[in-house]
């Protein structure tokens, strides 16, 4: 898989080399391409999110005995998972939280799943943790309606949907520090970003927000506020008739 993505790596660079034009979302992507493709243009286009989570608002308003964790991945070596493994330790060693954490995306038998558990040597279901395999959209809307906090633990990303469809929903969030997710989210305001790699720190933030849930939720109404700009379909449409109508003129 590391060949793969080197060989990925290097036609994405010859592509941007020779583009003219591109539509981006992040700090992290305008940058990237201001270095490997500097002679280009670069706009601003957003993407539309899927229905369900437009229709559907977060409302929870305190924790239950136990805590809900969900995290949307899948079977990719640079999603994390040994970060939730790590951190579900460090909660259930250090902490008297009861809690159990959701994981869309993967199952019993996914490779990454086995690769982790073989690496920490460890029985993921002492930790509270439930791998749920891959879920239809509104299966995946009503898991997190019925969470207390979303977690996105990802080493690479640039605007993960599953943090967007967290967010538009309202949720209490925390994430990695990885890619575009700070553009995406703010610190402090909308949610708790985490230097990715530290296990402490996520456990931490996810201590932070149940133990001052009202903050929590403070930060879930601001972060669906954002995706709700960030997220209509109406301006994106308008946007990207805009972005090409430019292009065709120039």
């Amino acid at each position: 898989k590391f060949k793969i993505f080197n060989k990925i790596a290097e036609r994405e660079k010859i592509i941007l080399k020779n583009s003219k034009n591109i539509i981006g979302r992040t700090d992290w992507d305008r940058r990237i391409t201001r270095v490997l493709a500097p002679e280009s243009m670069y706009f601003v286009g957003n993407e539309i999110l899927r229905n369900s989570f437009y229709n559907s608002m977060w409302d929870k308003k305190q924790v239950g005995n136990i805590i809900k964790i969900t995290t949307i991945t899948r079977d990719s070596l640079y999603k994390g998972f040994e970060n939730i493994i790590k951190t579900a330790q460090i909660l259930c060693e250090n902490t008297n939280i009861a809690y159990i954490w959701k994981v869309i995306g993967v199952n019993t038998h996914s490779e990454i799943v086995n690769i982790v558990r073989k690496w920490e040597n460890i029985d993921i279901k002492n930790l509270h943790i439930e791998v749920l395999g891959t879920k239809n959209e509104q299966d995946v809307a009503n898991i997190l309606l019925d969470t207390d906090i979303f977690c996105q633990t990802s080493h690479i990303e640039n605007s993960p949907n599953g943090l967007c469809e967290a967010m538009i929903l309202g949720m209490p969030i925390v994430a990695t520090n990885a890619g575009g997710s700070s553009s995406i989210l703010k610190d402090k305001e909308e949610g708790i970003i985490v230097q990715d790699g530290d296990p402490y720190a996520m456990a931490g933030a996810i201590y932070e927000l149940i133990n001052d849930f009202d903050k929590a939720i403070f930060y879930g109404k601001n972060a669906r506020i954002t995706a709700l700009k960030r997220h209509d379909k109406k301006e994106i449409a308008n946007t990207i008739y805009t972005i090409y109508k430019t292009i065709s003129i120039n």
